[in-house]
Formats: C-alpha cells, structure tokens, sequence
C-alpha cells in the first residue's frame, strides 16, 4: 500500500489546494524570528500551538488532521516534528520544490483585474518552476512521486490569485503586515498516515534559481494517557 496520496485523491475532506492555501497561510504567518525554515532550533508539535502559526478558521475541524512541513531552502535544513497519534493519525503536507508569487512582492505583476493578475502571477511562478531539473521525495528510502500542484482562487472559468490573510509586521516576504495576493506553482506530495515510530523524510529539489535539500525526522507516538 502506498504511504502516499494520489495527486487527484481527497486529504482529510478537502481537496489538496485546499490544504496547499492552507500550508501558505501557516507559513506566512509566522515571523520570520521563530520561523522553521530560519530556526535550526525548530521542534514541531502535535498541534497547531505559536510556534507553528495556525490554519485559517474555515480549515478548522474534526477532519482538520493535516501537518504541514516547511521545505527548505538553500544549505541542508533538519527538522523535527513530533506527531500524537490521535484517530486516524495525521496526514503531511510536504513541498519539494514550490514557488509562491504574491502582487504584494512584485507590483508590477497586477493586472487591470483579478484575473489578469492571476495570469501574471502563474506565469512568474511557472518560470521559476519550469527550471526544475530534479525534485527527490523519499519516505524511509523509498521514492515518492512529487506532484506538480497550480494553485489559485477562484475557479476554472474565472481564476484569480488566492488571499492570504494576517501576516505579521516581522514576516519571511518582507511586505507590509496584512494580507497578500498570490498564486502558488511547484511539486508537492501528501503523505498518509504514519505508523508510530520514527520516520524520515528527505525533500531535495534543483533549479536554475535556487537548491532544496531538507531532511524531517517524523515521530509518531501513542498518545499519552493521563493518570
């Protein structure tokens, strides 16, 4: 049985780009000074606390089991998350190798209306993402199939960027506090509920632009009972 979800698959009752403008707005979220990617420090936790940001309110929920990993960039990142087995167990939300273009970074990529921005803003991210030569995910030393994943708001007949709200003053993009307008393009896998243990999972990804070399230890343990 394979660890990962297909790439059309349902994650926890919702649709994967839900969960991927979700992953945006934990990642953003969170100032830059405890931020994962910047925090050699940085010990997950089991649930959504300060130290990870928090999920936009309508992802809140019984079905709301979905960790997110921060990627990395750059030099070799190890992280460390610690998962309580509870229900069903969580699923993971990892990117390999994604790019995500916001008008509020780049003014000039605002078209005359929302869907003229959105078309701007995909053909940034997609030129970034078109320089991808190699992109890895293995789980325990098997090959997962990262899965290229466009994101925006909207729908089919009438795109336009998604809004991402409440990023702090000491934010990673370095825009004004507040929300931003973007669209999301790269390689992704979701991953299915682990067994209890220890786990490792290995992200790389190469472009013309910039390397992704990332290495999570995943714990997942019983819960614990109190006495």
């Amino acid at each position: 049985m394979s660890d990962q979800y297909d790439d059309e698959d349902i994650v926890k009752g919702r649709d994967q780009n839900d969960w991927i403008k979700a992953w945006w707005y934990w990642f953003l979220n969170i100032s830059e000074d405890r931020h994962p990617t910047f925090s050699p420090r940085y010990v997950g936790r089991h649930d959504y606390d300060d130290s990870q940001g928090s999920v936009p309110s309508e992802m809140i929920g019984s079905e709301n089991k979905v960790w997110n990993i921060p990627g990395g960039y750059g030099p070799t990142e190890n992280h460390r998350s610690i998962l309580t087995l509870n229900g069903e167990g969580w699923a993971i939300a990892a990117p390999v190798y994604v790019d995500g273009v916001s008008v509020e970074e780049f003014p000039s990529l605002r078209g005359a209306d929302d869907q003229a921005t959105y078309n701007n803003l995909l053909a940034q991210a997609r030129n970034d993402v078109g320089r991808v030569y190699e992109v890895v995910a293995k789980l325990d030393g098997i090959s997962l199939d990262p899965c290229l994943m466009e994101t925006g708001g909207g729908n089919a007949a009438n795109p336009t960027p998604f809004i991402v709200r409440g990023l702090p003053r000491d934010n990673v993009i370095d825009v004004p506090p507040g929300e931003v307008h973007m669209v999301s393009v790269g390689y992704w896998v979701f991953i299915k509920p682990l067994p209890i243990g220890d786990h490792l999972l290995e992200l790389t990804g190469y472009s013309n632009n910039y390397a992704v070399r990332a290495r999570h230890v995943i714990t997942v343990r019983e819960p614990r009972i109190s006495i």
